[in-house]
């Protein structure tokens, strides 16, 4: 479940946006705030002002990667405030990382060469048919590279943060004597209060 958030920038507007209307969503609503604030407990926000400059990060990743997906981007911002800031959770992480980012410029680029192929191959006949299917081929098997390789990256991430949560359990394994001493003696009122 949790790697289709890999394909999530190549669907971001696209799955959340309304059936397409004839009106354009100004640039200028990036600026008005995404619907009512997410009803959250503590420490499961993004915190004070992140949602505003992750919002701006993703929308210049949407402009300077897929100029098209701009007005869906907006509409679906204004149009489903909830669903459009959970798939900003989700894709801000993402954007963070230089070598991700690349990825996901290259997986956004060939998601809309294919569906661009994809309507060529409806309209082509004969020969113009077999051509634009040979190209629609070529850029499906590019799409699926990227989004492996997307998937790749995240499972090496996974594996750091693994690594990292074991040595800080087994550190605080061979600190238990001194960590519960130290708890012990801050409930007692002994010392001053430490990190639990």
């Amino acid at each position: 479940m949790r790697t289709k958030i890999l394909l999530l920038c190549a669907v971001f507007a696209v799955t959340l946006a309304a059936p397409a209307r004839a009106g354009q969503v100004s640039t200028e609503e990036i600026d008005e705030p995404a619907g009512p604030p997410e009803r959250r407990g503590p420490g499961k926000g993004m915190g004070a002002g992140q949602g505003a400059a992750e919002e701006r990060e993703a929308l210049d990743f949407i402009r300077e990667t897929a100029p098209e997906m701009q007005d869906e981007f907006l509409r679906a911002r204004k149009e489903r405030p909830a669903a459009f800031r959970k798939r900003l959770r989700h894709m801000a992480p993402m954007l963070k990382d230089p070598e991700t980012r690349e990825v996901l410029k290259r997986q956004v680029k060939l998601e809309f060469q294919v569906k661009r192929l994809t309507g060529e191959m409806r309209g082509a006949k004969g020969e113009a048919k077999e051509a634009v299917k040979k190209e629609l081929a070529k850029a499906l098997s590019d799409q699926f590279d990227a989004k492996l390789e997307l998937q790749v990256k995240r499972l090496g991430k996974m594996k750091d943060d693994i690594a990292e949560l074991e040595g800080r359990i087994s550190k605080r394994k061979a600190q238990k004597s001194e960590i519960v001493q130290k708890r012990l003696a801050e409930l007692a009122g002994d010392s001053e209060p430490w990190d639990w």
